[in-house]
């Protein structure tokens, strides 16, 4: 598993991802107002890319706040882009 942290200045949705096929040319395109995206790989049967807050963010005040309180709403915008090339 490996975290990367995004760096879009927060809130808007930008480009964390892209990946391609080379032998069909598939593409996936991952664009997220999120602060990371995960990345789970199953070496040869796949991968799973998750937009995200830190891990363990609980536990550092610089980074953003995981809490969402009760009647406080939450909003957040992933968007996973196919196509081929």
């Amino acid at each position: 598993d490996h975290n990367f942290v995004i760096n879009s200045g927060g809130g808007a949705v930008v480009l964390v991802a892209r990946v391609r096929e080379l032998t069909s040319g598939r593409v996936m395109e991952v664009r997220t107002d999120r602060p990371a995206v995960q990345l789970y790989t199953g070496n040869p049967v796949g991968f799973c890319l998750e937009t995200q807050i830190h891990p363990d963010a609980i536990n550092h005040e610089n980074f953003p706040s995981p809490i969402v309180r009760p009647g406080t709403p939450f909003e957040s915008t992933t968007i996973f882009t196919f196509s081929t090339e």
